[in-house]
């Protein structure tokens, strides 16, 4: 299946289910850069040189998983982040809410248009899980690093 993180970086161990007798195993689809969420169904895509090493462990894992020895959001020291909320019971519909929000943001703060807003979003964004304790309401949330302004 398609793999899209930003966490798959230089350095990284990614662990991957085989659920059947001899698969196989391809790459590609490369990132420069890409937010949590890849929100609409794109990223910086461009060339890129791998070296990859395979074994194969005797275990069993539910599905893809990763280990990486840097920290999974670069500091940006005093820039700070905008965030934006998508409160309800359903999922999806809280992720579309805090997207919108943003796009809806960066237009009004930034004069981006609405589809300039929105793959900004897609680039630098990270969409996250606030909240799921409250049983049946999810916060989703969206964060864009101010950063990524020129003042």
């Amino acid at each position: 299946g398609n793999v899209d993180t930003r966490h798959l970086t230089a350095g990284t161990t990614l662990w991957l289910p085989v659920w059947c007798e001899g698969a196989l195993f391809s790459c590609g689809d490369p990132h420069a850069m890409q937010g949590d969420g890849e929100v609409c169904v794109a990223a910086l895509e461009c060339d890129m040189t791998a070296r990859l090493r395979f074994t194969v462990e005797p275990r069993t894992i539910p599905g893809p998983c990763f280990s990486t020895a840097g920290a999974l959001t670069p500091s940006v020291e005093g820039a700070g982040h905008q965030g934006t909320m998508g409160i309800g019971p359903d999922l999806m519909q809280g992720a579309k809410l805090a997207v919108r929000s943003m796009v809806a943001w960066i237009e009004s703060e930034h004069g981006l248009d609405p589809e300039d807003a929105y793959m900004l979003c897609s680039l630098t964004g990270d969409l996250k899980i606030f909240e799921l304790v409250d049983a049946g309401i999810w916060n989703v949330g969206m964060t864009l690093p101010h950063s990524v302004f020129t003042t």
